[in-house]
């Protein structure tokens, strides 16, 4: 028996489809790690990048082009580094070279300029029966989570909510080492103790940009998760992110990140952009003595990648930070 592509299933719901009885194997595909439950660890395998080589390979054959020829090879080495050797990409791509629409030499020019008509046109879904395109497949678990976003049950509206903000903020911080540490910071960090014992917002701009909804504080003033981690959970039960460490690090394939903005309108981009910058500049200290080195040297990173996508003026950064 096969549950192919079984990603919007909890693993009590996917097992009810099972047959009674020790006979017989079960395979199961599915963007959902949470079904691995199912089965041993022995048993279950992450499929992950293709090997380099076999991209090149997939990419010149579903191109119909030589494989023997050394410069398409170099064209299409160049190609796949940019696709990151994710097989829908890649055979995409062919599917587009193969219709006479750009040649591989120009493929990249145009990707660099239309990557997102590219990765979602349905007229480009490439010689494979999966029938969907790379950023049709993402918006299909996105459209999964909005769903559960609008459930009469409150808990699982809440935690649907917290991904989708997640989501939206991760994709203007760095693809790679997005750090729990940043909203732990920016809850405990962006405030100050004022003169009458009662706290205020040490940065006042920065923090009233701010969605407080996952910095709220325990009663002790440390950080509440608990949303957060919630959110996090159903980002990571569809691969939308991964956990690189369990001192709460994360990393996004790079295409789902590029993805995560480009599915936005121009009016929430600038609105997520800015609400990350915020976030970043509110997990600063006024004395960086107070927080490790390490921690600074990532949020350099992230503010480096969020700068690229601001519409942000010098003016109104220098204002977030409280130097003017």
């Amino acid at each position: 028996m096969v549950f192919d592509n079984a990603d919007n299933l909890t693993p009590e719901e996917l097992e009810e489809y099972f047959p009674s009885g020790l006979g017989g194997n079960i395979l199961i595909t599915s963007r959902n790690s949470g079904l691995k439950h199912l089965t041993s660890h022995e048993s279950s395998l992450e499929i992950k990048e293709m090997e380099k080589n076999d991209a090149i390979s997939l990419l010149l054959k579903e191109a119909c082009l030589d494989e023997s020829q050394e410069d398409l090879q170099a064209e299409a080495a160049k190609i796949v580094n940019e696709l990151f050797c994710i097989p829908l990409a890649i055979d995409q791509a062919g599917a587009f070279i193969a219709f006479g629409d750009t040649d591989i030499r120009d493929y990249l020019e145009e990707y660099s300029q239309y990557r997102e008509r590219l990765l979602s046109c349905p007229a480009f879904k490439g010689a494979s029966k999966y029938n969907r395109t790379v950023y049709g497949t993402w918006e299909l678990l996105f459209k999964e989570i909005q769903q559960r976003a609008q459930s009469d049950d409150s808990q699982q509206a809440d935690t649907a909510k917290s991904a989708m903000f997640l989501l939206a903020m991760f994709a203007f911080f760095h693809f790679d080492g997005i750090i729990e540490e940043i909203f732990s910071y920016a809850a405990t960090q962006g405030y100050e103790e004022s003169g009458d014992s009662e706290q205020s917002p040490a940065l006042p701009l920065a923090d009233s940009i701010l969605d407080h909804t996952l910095l709220q504080l325990h009663n002790t003033g440390k950080w509440d998760n608990f949303i957060f981690k919630e959110g996090v959970q159903v980002l990571l039960s569809f691969s939308l992110i991964k956990l690189v460490s369990s001192k709460g690090i994360y990393t996004m394939h790079p295409l789902i990140h590029g993805w995560g903005r480009d599915r936005m309108s121009s009016e929430d981009r600038q609105k997520y952009c800015l609400m990350a910058y915020g976030m970043l500049a509110c997990s600063l200290p006024a004395d960086f003595d107070e927080q490790p080195y390490q921690f600074r040297r990532i949020l350099v990173t992230h503010l480096r990648a969020n700068i690229q996508h601001s519409v942000i003026t010098l003016m109104m950064l220098m204002k977030i930070l409280g130097e003017c």
